[in-house]
């Protein structure tokens, strides 16, 4: 006989995994230990027809061969049960969403998953298996996780449970049921409790935590103790909670945290219980409950720590002014970077602190040259780099200012924000009074698992060397841009690109080494390139800050700190980075919300002067907007319009706009881009001659079809899609435009060439092309000196299925024919070098093209034939023989 069982007076995650447990061990009994919570007893009461169940007294142990545990691992928890599952005698199946921990007895199978409930993990197996569920058995199940995870307001809540309690909806769970069972009606005996709770409250500190504790004596066993401990943290708003509860000879200790940093079911465990981060239980024995009072105390003493201080989310390196620079200046150097505060830095200590508000009005009385330590305010407020978070929190909450510079031994060493503060908030950095409604927040943590999807293993591993390095030399490593975007995307990208906040021509040189590949620095970018091999290159740059001294300029560079570096990018979904140390290796960095962007499909700038300090940036928002099918944003392309109204373009290079339009030319299917060009008026800025024109929209369509072919046939020449794109474009212009065109965008001479062989023969090849062709020869005299590019537009431009055939049958079949022989065995055939070999090579070539010479031996003899010919001067004669 196989027993179902759970921990003793179960709750509705007990009840409903053993139920759950049942569906997978179908010939089991299942065993409530103890009694019931009681509202757990009276939904069994109410259910009874449906849900049976023995109570451990009827139970002959020596007749139990197998044990299915759920919702607990503990033998301490088992009753009369307990040393059955010691003596290891029989089977033992376990299933809890609690991590395991050491234990005296080996089971047989263990499954444990990161879950809020227990019945989640059962009822992914319960799918698995095609098992259905009748809609009381779901209900139950939807009550064991709505318990479990307080209806998924704990922190130890996972998209698992909500998954699950979808499932329990399709078979028919009432949430109108569950939801009535949750919580136990408050009758005269437990708003006594709960007041008596609620008097016993006291807070104490520890590492800048406030701990709650409740301390109160029963005489009785009570029920629902748990859910009292709840109403006390919901009546005084309070998050992380200890209540010692003694009953009947023993102190239960109830526990619940919803701080990251207090794991709540380590201190169970160190009192014989367990549970999860945020809820667990234990029952003390032999102690008194003073005594166990103190003990509690002084354990969360030891153990309680702040992992994260000021220097975790603090923006490093701080812009600073020293005490000698003028207001004009300091003011100049502010709007310049966009800042409206700046530390004021002598021999590299903090003596004061700058606001533009200060600056404005120091200007406003002419006061522009005066230096700014006649008006900084050198009484500022500190924080120091151990500052742990909840003190940090307060100080915000204490005092009116917005921003705190953090010393390091007293030297400056970041600075605190409100928006550093909130962001931390957001990510469930901080203490448990800050509270928000639930809701899908976007990761903050992105896993090895994940990058992995976007790279192979070697570059994997690479990554992981890279990250060790970054520990090993003390400085900061970020994955940033195209490569972040791509892995929250799940597409794959092997373009690396690394910031590092310290000398990031330094830690070039130091992966060059480390990797052996060659590096190439660049002390005016502080940049570098480390080539591992012919498909793998690491960018490296250091972590800067970009600004424009005027529009369309190239941009000056100032060393920043990662945050400064990320905002000098072109738009939200590319202005993401992963921290790659190992101590926080996968930290996502998402300053301007690029996360939710991506998960909206939309393309949004970073700064309103974005296209006027870089044009370009105009077609790069074309380009993602097509390749990743995403919307420019309504203010974004307002933007846009605005730069193209003012004729922004004009102030850019044009060997910019040419790389520009290269690569958006060359995108898997670039119509789509060349209609938002078209649409937005862009190709004007390239030549007056664009403007106004209609998109060659048909041609472009031919144009892809063709590619495509030419992609499919795998031949071996590589093509320039963007080239054949770009000579649609210019169809519709006269050849003079054309020309212009090329020269105006600086395009190298040889594309140039292809551009007007094109454009000039193009009528006259297409006219050839149509008309009947007898020889091979002649078709391979029309197409042998064109390039490939050349001839995918001629088949696209001709639109005639006649003109292609021909094209495709010269490229698949004439086109890669070639002699046996060479003008040097036409030199040691005895004629003498000069024009006439050329001839005779292009009269076998031809021959050759026309099924004439079959063989090598057919060659020699004809070359013979035409040498001699030649020699005594009977071309006419050799021509007809």
């Amino acid at each position: 006989m196989h027993v179902i069982l759970s921990h003793q007076n179960p709750d509705f995650d007990s009840i409903a995994s053993m139920v759950a447990a049942e569906k997978l061990y179908p010939d089991s009994i299942k065993v409530i230990l103890g009694t019931p919570e009681r509202n757990v007893a009276a939904f069994l009461d109410h259910f009874s027809q449906f849900f049976s169940f023995v109570p451990e007294k009827d139970v002959v142990i020596k007749d139990v061969s197998g044990i299915v545990m759920v919702d607990t691992q503990s033998p301490g928890r088992l009753g009369s049960f307990e040393d059955l599952l010691l003596s290891d005698s029989i089977p033992v199946y376990i299933y809890d969403h609690h991590p395991k921990k050491e234990s005296s007895f080996s089971p047989e199978l263990f499954v444990y998953r990161k879950a809020g409930a227990t019945t989640t993990i059962l009822i992914d197996l319960i799918q698995k298996h095609g098992i259905n569920l009748r809609p009381e058995e779901a209900t139950l199940m939807l009550l064991g996780i709505y318990e479990e995870t307080n209806i998924f307001r704990y922190i130890s809540t996972t998209p698992a449970d909500m998954d699950a309690a979808a499932v329990l909806l399709r078979f028919g769970a009432d949430v109108t049921v569950a939801g009535n069972y949750m919580n136990p009606e408050m009758n005269e005996e437990l708003t006594r409790i709960l007041s008596q709770f609620l008097d016993s409250l006291e807070c104490i500190t520890i590492r800048s935590f406030n701990i709650y504790l409740i301390t109160a004596s029963m005489p009785n066993y009570v029920p629902h103790i748990s859910f009292l401990v709840h109403k006390v943290r919901e009546i005084e708003n309070i998050g992380i909670v200890f209540a010692l509860i003694e009953m009947e000879g023993k102190i239960y200790l109830i526990a619940r945290s919803n701080n990251r940093f207090v794991d709540v079911s380590a201190v169970a465990r160190h009192f014989g219980g367990g549970g999860h981060a945020s809820a667990s239980f234990a029952a003390i024995r032999n102690k008194p409950l003073a005594q166990s009072r103190e003990a509690l105390i002084e354990y969360l003493q030891v153990t309680i720590k702040c992992e994260y201080t000021a220097s975790d989310i603090m923006t490093e390196h701080v812009l600073t002014v020293s005490p000698e620079d003028t207001v004009q200046k300091a003011k100049d150097y502010m709007v310049r970077m966009n800042i409206n505060t700046l530390p004021v830095l002598e021999n590299k200590r903090l003596v004061g602190l700058l606001t533009r508000m200060d600056l404005d009005k120091a200007l406003h009385h002419q006061l522009g040259s005066s230096p700014v330590a006649n008006y900084m305010n050198t009484n500022v407020m500190t924080l120091e780099v151990n500052t742990p978070f909840p003190e940090i929190q307060n100080t915000f909450r204490t005092t009116q200012f917005g921003r705190f510079p953090v010393l390091n031994n007293e030297e400056l060493a970041g600075i605190i924000t409100r928006t550093d503060l909130l962001r931390a908030i957001h990510n469930n950095y901080l203490d448990e009074e800050v509270k928000s409604p639930p809701r899908a927040q976007s990761p903050t943590h992105i896993s090895r698992d994940v990058i992995k999807q976007s790279i192979n293993e070697d570059v994997f591993r690479l990554l992981m060397r890279i990250s060790d390095l970054a520990q090993e030399y003390d400085c900061t490593a970020f994955l940033v841009g195209g490569f972040v975007r791509d892995v929250l995307m799940k597409r794959e990208n092997y373009d690396i690109d690394i910031v590092v906040e310290g000398d990031g021509m330094r830690f070039a040189r130091i992966l060059s080494e480390e990797f052996g590949g060659t590096c190439t620095t660049h002390s005016k970018f502080s940049t570098g390139v480390v080539v591992l091999s012919e498909k793998l290159r690491i960018d490296i740059a250091t972590a800067r800050l970009e600004y424009y001294e005027f529009p369309g300029a190239l941009p000056t560079i100032e060393l920043a700190s990662i945050k400064h570096d990320l905002s000098r990018r072109d738009f939200s979904i590319n202005a993401m980075a992963i921290r790659l140390n190992k101590n926080r290796f996968g930290e996502l960095i998402d300053f301007f919300g690029g996360q939710q962007d991506i998960k909206n499909k939309v393309i949004r700038v970073l700064h309103n002067l974005s296209f006027v300090e870089d044009p370009t940036r105009v077609f790069r928002a074309v380009r993602f907007e097509q390749r990743f099918g995403f919307t420019i944003d309504k203010h974004t392309e307002n933007l846009i319009k605005h730069a193209v109204r003012e004729e922004m373009f004009n102030y850019v290079a044009f060997d910019r706009i040419r790389h520009e339009l290269i690569l958006m030319l060359s995108e898997e299917r670039p119509i789509k881009a060349l209609q938002r060009l078209y649409q937005f008026d862009e190709l004007k800025f390239i030549d007056p001659v664009f403007q106004g024109k209609p998109i060659p929209y048909d041609l472009f369509l031919r144009i892809e079809e063709c590619i495509t072919w030419y992609e499919l046939s795998f031949f071996a020449t590589p093509l320039q899609k963007w080239l054949v794109y770009f000579i649609g474009m210019l169809s519709r212009l006269r050849f003079k435009h054309v020309f212009q065109v090329c020269q105006t965008l600086k395009l190298r001479k040889k594309d140039t060439q292809i551009v007007i062989e094109s454009y000039r023969y193009r009528r006259q090849l297409i006219g050839a092309l149509r008309k009947p062709i007898k020889k091979n020869s002649f078709l391979y005299s029309l197409l042998c000196d064109l390039s490939h590019e050349s001839l995918i537009f001629l088949m696209a431009a001709s639109n005639c299925d006649e003109v292609k055939s021909k094209i495709s049958f010269y490229v698949r079949n004439l086109e890669g024919i070639s002699l046996g022989i060479s003008g040097q065995d036409i030199i040691a055939a005895g004629l003498k070098s000069g024009p006439d070999i050329g001839k005779i090579l292009k009269i076998m070539l031809f021959e050759k093209i026309d099924a004439k010479l079959a063989s090598s031996a057919d060659e020699v003899a004809r070359m013979e034939k035409l040498v001699d010919a030649y020699k005594s001067k009977k071309y006419n004669q050799a021509q007809s023989s």
